[in-house]
């Protein structure tokens, strides 16, 4: 039973032609997120988090063979034992992939259209929640075209890191309580924790469904609810993590110094919450302080979120409140306990935002018709913006133009045991099974020699803020550069340095 009664039965024409706009939403969806995937640059996090997939398919443990394990920062990230043991993430992300690469050979392409998969599973878990919530038939279905066709949510889905498989499981835990709870109390709350537990070992931002699931609970089932049953929610946490706690066990000093360190800093704002709230718009929102046409894409989720709390029958949905809550509580835990300000993590936020600005729409649609043509408008400038931003990637085709005359140059010209130091996404095209070290000290702490230097964006600002925070470091690449190699390639924004002697 529907958390709220339909407002009145809809001819079966209408509910083809919401099932055809659905249908079409999707297809859009998944064109627009193919086309970025096939033209986006490879990122280094995308080559960090599959490789250990690769490792353990290929070689039987999960280390990650690209990073450097001999290097130690002053912002407490440390990658002791990274070759061996892969401890600064989650494991359900690499582990997944493992399985993955069984049924899809490993690329580029399989890691990106792993990330589509889930978005798509996401989709339905949204589809789900909006039938259990909303007080419209329409809903359902404008509310999942809005989020698929959300550009954070694409790029989310076209990008290879575990975000989007975290946030699938995430919103699959909320689909599974609400459609489970009147039918099977026990068994909502297994399920949906056990959805929940398998998004807290995908990225810590599964806290976030734990989140959202007690105050569920609170909300719908405050009198069905029983002591005993913290045990039955108990139970699929200390399963996962326990089998996670095996692992550790391997090398519980090396998981103590890379998972901590990775977790240095990110708390670092909390003491200062109203800089944090400068930070959170400024890096998050924005992208770092530069692209103010960014906040375009929050406009409409807005102006949703301002129209939901001012109108009655939203604010009165026990399901909708819960939305409200659920964004409320997410867009404060970035805020203040997440410094790292990655725009990918709003992946978790904005479906919360497009559901609430769906049914703000709809509301406005049926009941004040003088606003039909301000509601067309808002939802024709989301399509222009989703549109304009996967048009520019498009366009751009970074993958194409940028990032393979670099890794062609290479194949061409590195010998197979040539140690080349770049950026772990040239693993993708040089493969990881060749001496590759992402390392931007330049084997400053390691003692390696490379043959090959690679150069980019991400290199290059390391070395400049070296020069103040690091200059021995500083000296030591700069020294090397100018002694030991010189320049033989320079396209775009890759430069690459041969050995001289």
């Amino acid at each position: 039973m529907r958390l709220g009664k339909a407002s009145s039965t809809i001819p079966s024409n209408s509910w083809t032609a919401r099932r055809l706009a659905l249908g079409a939403g999707i297809v859009l969806f998944l064109a627009l997120t193919l086309l970025v995937v096939l033209t986006k640059r490879p990122g280094c996090d995308e080559a960090w988090f599959s490789s250990p997939a690769w490792n353990l398919d290929t070689r039987g443990y999960m280390g990650t063979p690209a990073l450097e394990p001999a290097n130690v920062w002053t912002n407490g990230r440390n990658m002791t034992g990274i070759d061996r043991h892969t401890y600064w993430i989650m494991p359900l992300h690499p582990l997944v992939q493992a399985v993955w690469y069984r049924i899809v050979p490993f690329s580029l392409l399989s890691l990106r259209l792993l990330s589509m998969l889930w978005a798509l599973v996401a989709l339905a878990a949204w589809f789900l929640i909006l039938r259990r919530i909303s007080t419209d038939e329409v809903v359902p279905y404008l509310g999942t075209a809005l989020i698929a066709l959300d550009y954070v949510f694409i790029r989310g889905a076209s990008h290879g890191r575990m975000d989007m498989m975290g946030a699938s499981l995430t919103f699959s835990a909320l689909a599974a309580y609400l459609c489970l709870r009147e039918r099977n109390l026990v068994l909502a709350l297994m399920a949906s924790h056990a959805l929940a537990a398998a998004a807290m070992l995908t990225h810590p931002n599964g806290i976030l469904a734990v989140a959202t699931l007690v105050m569920a609970a609170l909300i719908f089932d405050r009198g069905r609810l029983r002591v005993w049953h913290a045990g039955v929610v108990a139970v699929p946490y200390l399963v996962g993590f326990g089998a996670w706690g095996l692992y550790i066990l391997q090398a519980p000093e090396v998981f103590r110094k890379q998972f901590m360190g990775n977790a240095a800093g990110r708390f670092v704002l909390l003491t200062q919450p109203f800089h944090a709230l400068q930070v959170e718009i400024t890096d998050r929102y924005i992208g770092g302080g530069k692209n103010y046409l960014k906040l375009l894409m929050f406009v409409p989720c807005v102006a949703g979120l301002a129209g939901a709390l001012t109108t009655p029958a939203i604010r009165r949905n026990r399901g909708y409140q819960l939305l409200l809550a659920s964004a409320a509580v997410a867009f404060v835990y970035f805020w203040l306990f997440e410094g790292t300000k990655l725009y990918l993590y709003l992946v978790y936020l904005t479906p919360l935002l497009d559901a609430i600005l769906a049914e703000w729409l709809w509301s406005c649609w049926q009941t004040r018709p003088s606003l039909r043509i301000p509601v067309a408008i808002t939802v024709a400038v989301i399509l222009c913006i989703t549109a304009g931003g996967a048009a520019f990637v498009v366009t751009r085709d970074d993958y194409r133009r940028d990032f393979l005359p670099a890794a062609d140059y290479l194949k061409a010209h590195a010998a197979p045991q040539d140690v080349i130091m770049g950026s772990a996404e040239l693993g993708f095209e040089l493969g990881w099974d060749r001496p590759l070290v992402d390392d931007v000290r330049l084997g400053y702490s390691s003692g390696k020699r490379p043959q090959w230097i690679v150069f980019e964006q991400r290199y290059e600002e390391w070395t400049d803020v070296a020069a103040h925070a690091a200059p021995e470091v500083h000296g030591y690449i700069a020294k090397m550069l100018k002694d030991e190699f010189r320049p033989v390639f320079s396209e775009n924004s890759y430069t690459i340095y041969g050995r001289t002697h």
